[in-house]
């Protein structure tokens, strides 16, 4: 994805050059034969036109060249920090996955003990049968939980492999643990624009450069150059020199129709930067709740070690008969519910997180 903006600002790079050319010379010429009073005459006329730009059209190329290349090399840094936020919640996403898979095959383990110690019973009543028939069914549940988790882990993979080029096996070193430590974000940014805003506003340059090439087309351009005549006449030739000039006239057309549509669309430029500010001042506000009360949230929420020491605590209360295989099979599920819920809000968190630092134009620069 990166690399695609990269051969895009590429050759946008050569623009400057494009519109840095000059019109080449012209040349025409005229040659006319014939007779008079019995004897022939010939009539030869040659022109050189060197063309000179009037109006600033070149500098107005130029500037628009720049403009283009600016928004692609823009584009390039917006389309690194699409890459960047997408990477974080996804290594953050793999780690989750990581922990649902163990908590699901602790689920598994549990419902094929359980399923195990029903079956060798030497004879089941009528509750000892729904039971076995309701952990099957768990167990089934959890088989498909598997398989989902499976392909959701394929789908990461995929992501790494065609944003970064490795492998998930290469990766695993960069895998984040459950976030503790959330930093402190200020409820207004003092920082500078978000590379929407930026790539808005280059935008806009890009229009106003428009808008003067338009108006440097009103301007003809300028041909001069030398003119050569030779005149073979009857009884004499003649060989004439001087110069010739060709200037259009734009009484009928100063290219007002070009001249407008660009104005019109360096004034609405100008407005979609304003129009994106406020809403990046709005969304970045309701970021920021969001991301204040779900870290609150993760804060109190339990730990996986807890989570587990608990969960082992009731099995073996059902294991001695204490308590009901019902409670057992809603705490098993309760488990895994609790864990993939807290992992959504971290999710969530995370992804308000980095959104606050795009508008606050600071993703490049923060570490995960």
């Amino acid at each position: 994805m990166v690399k695609r903006e990269e051969l895009k600002s590429k050759v946008s790079s050569k623009l400057f050059d494009q519109a840095s050319q000059v019109p080449n010379p012209t040349f025409n010429t005229r040659y006319i034969q014939g007779e008079s009073q019995g004897k022939e005459v010939s009539e030869l006329e040659s022109n050189l036109f060197f063309e000179f730009e009037l109006g600033g059209k070149k500098k107005a190329r130029q500037d628009l060249a720049k403009s283009i290349y600016s928004h692609s090399q823009l584009s390039e840094q917006k389309m690194k920090a699409k890459v960047k936020k997408e990477t974080i919640l996804n290594l953050y996403r793999l780690r989750q996955v990581k922990d649902e898979e163990k908590a699901n095959a602790d689920s598994l383990a549990a419902f094929e003990k359980v399923i195990r110690r029903l079956k060798n019973l030497p004879r089941l009543n009528a509750e000892q049968e729904a039971d076995l028939t309701l952990f099957e069914i768990a167990k089934e549940e959890a088989l498909v939980e598997k398989a989902v988790l499976y392909q959701e882990e394929r789908r990461i993979e995929h992501f790494f492999h065609i944003a970064t080029g490795h492998s998930i096996g290469e990766i695993k070193k960069f895998i984040p643990g459950f976030k503790n430590n959330w930093p402190l974000i200020d409820e207004r940014s003092e920082s500078k624009n978000s590379l929407y805003v930026e790539g808005l506003k280059l935008e806009s340059l890009q229009a106003r450069n428009q808008l003067k090439l338009e108006r440097s087309r009103a301007w003809p351009n300028l041909k001069v150059g030398p003119s050569l005549m030779v005149d073979q006449g009857v009884t004499n030739k003649n060989t004439l020199v001087g110069l010739s000039v060709s200037l259009p006239i734009p009484i009928l057309n100063q290219n007002s129709g070009g001249k407008s549509l660009a104005l019109e669309n360096h004034l609405k430029s100008q407005k979609e930067v304003e129009f994106r500010k406020a809403e990046e001042s709005h969304e970045r506000n309701e970021q920021l709740h969001v991301y204040r009360n779900t870290v609150s949230i993760l804060k109190a929420t339990l730990k996986n070690k807890e989570l587990q020491k608990r969960q082992n605590r009731i099995e073996k209360l059902y294991m001695r008969g204490l308590i009901a295989s019902s409670v057992f099979l809603e705490s098993v599920r309760q488990k895994l519910s609790y864990i993939k819920s807290r992992n959504e809000r971290e999710l969530v968190a995370l992804s308000s997180l980095w959104n606050i630092y795009e508008f606050d134009g600071a993703i490049l620069k923060e570490q995960i």
